[in-house]
């Protein structure tokens, strides 16, 4: 019995896909569509989460993590920079094996709309005042999804979509993202430069 249960916790009837990139490339949208399109070929309904599940959120259900403006605030000191780190590597670590997993041992389809990798692309969205390296090192203690899908397009496109920070800036995180992929081969890239939902339909 208790190998069948570890075999069990081992092997998921599930799939975990999470897709991250800079913003306008089409995530949510993509999250979205993932799921109504993939609904019939799971046991359960599909979940999406911002980020990572929250815990104290009552009212949560499919959507969580509340929303930010990004790049409004200076980055924090060095200090407040690791203990930010530490915590939310903790808690992507936790949220994942006491929500994510379950769900994923109960035939779910669990769509991530951003991870712990947009930390490390995009440290200063999250006010990071922080080495890569150290970012990576936190990595090591987060489970990995079973995909990730890296969402790309031209910057022109993408300030058409949103247009919140600078076009030298969405080229920037184009090019965090893309050194992403080379220290992380298993990193898909999906190009978004034309209609979101074929992009999704192409994905499924």
């Amino acid at each position: 019995h208790i190998t069948r249960l570890v075999r069990r916790l081992k092997k998921t009837t599930g799939l975990c896909v999470a897709i991250i990139g800079p913003d306008g490339t089409g995530k949510s949208t993509i999250a979205k569509h993932l799921c109504s399109s993939m609904s019939d070929t799971f046991s359960k309904d599909p979940k999406v989460f911002h980020l990572r599940p929250l815990f104290f959120n009552s009212s949560q259900k499919e959507t969580s993590s509340k929303s930010i403006t990004p790049y409004t605030s200076p980055p924090r000191n060095r200090i407040l920079s690791k203990v930010f780190m530490f915590y939310h590597t903790m808690m992507f670590s936790f949220s994942y094996w006491v929500k994510i997993h379950p769900l994923l041992l109960k035939g779910h389809l669990v769509v991530l709309d951003r991870y712990y990798l947009d930390l490390l692309a995009d440290p200063a969205r999250f006010r990071l005042n922080i080495g890569k390296k150290v970012l990576s090192l936190g990595k090591r203690f987060v489970p990995s999804p079973h995909i990730v899908f890296l969402l790309d397009a031209p910057a022109k496109i993408i300030q058409q979509r949103k247009s919140e920070v600078s076009e030298d800036l969405t080229n920037q995180q184009r090019l965090s993202y893309q050194l992403l992929k080379k220290q992380f081969p298993e990193i898909i890239v999906i190009n978004t430069d034309g209609n979101e939902n074929s992009v999704a339909d192409s994905l499924v």
